[in-house]
């Protein structure tokens, strides 16, 4: 697989840091700072399945885990 994406299982998270947002973080412990997460996986708890692109020449305010744009998503629940 290609070093700028990541394809892993996990859960979501929610932080309310920064006025509150969603996280991903990988059944390994690596945290993800999705750009583009949908609504309808905006669930704290919620187990997924995610393929995504990091996005290396970008900053976050949440500086919550490596910020990246999901390809492709599912529910594993």
């Amino acid at each position: 697989m290609d070093r700028n994406r990541v394809a892993t299982t996990g859960t979501v998270v929610f932080s309310e840091l920064e006025g509150g947002f969603y996280g991903l973080v990988g059944d390994t412990g690596e945290r993800y700072d999705p750009v583009n997460l949908k609504d309808e996986f905006k669930s704290d708890g919620l187990r997924i399945r995610f393929e995504a692109e990091v996005l290396r020449n970008h900053i976050s305010v949440h500086m919550r885990g490596r910020l990246v744009e999901i390809l492709e998503i599912e529910r594993l629940d």
